[in-house]
């Protein structure tokens, strides 16, 4: 999903990535895996700065760093680069 949520915000769908980030959210929450909290949290937060809400993309993004553990989100950083 999220891959799928970048992609639609690269081709500037973004309404449409609102919904993914929210279902991106909640399942997320309902998982429990910090990892994918951490990735719906990123997907989020750039979406606010793609839609301009600076200070919420700021809160949004430093939550998703302070969220990434190098250890354990090996493969994250290794299949997105980052």
């Amino acid at each position: 999903m999220w891959n799928v949520a970048l992609f639609n915000m690269l081709r500037g769908d973004l309404p449409l990535v609102q919904q993914q980030a929210v279902t991106l959210r909640e399942k997320a929450a309902a998982s429990g895996e910090p990892a994918f909290i951490m990735s719906a949290t990123h997907i989020e937060g750039v979406w606010n700065e793609f839609m301009g809400f600076v200070v919420p993309s700021i809160a949004l993004l430093e939550r998703a760093r302070e969220l990434h553990d190098p250890a354990k989100h090996g493969e994250n950083s290794a299949m997105f680069g980052f």
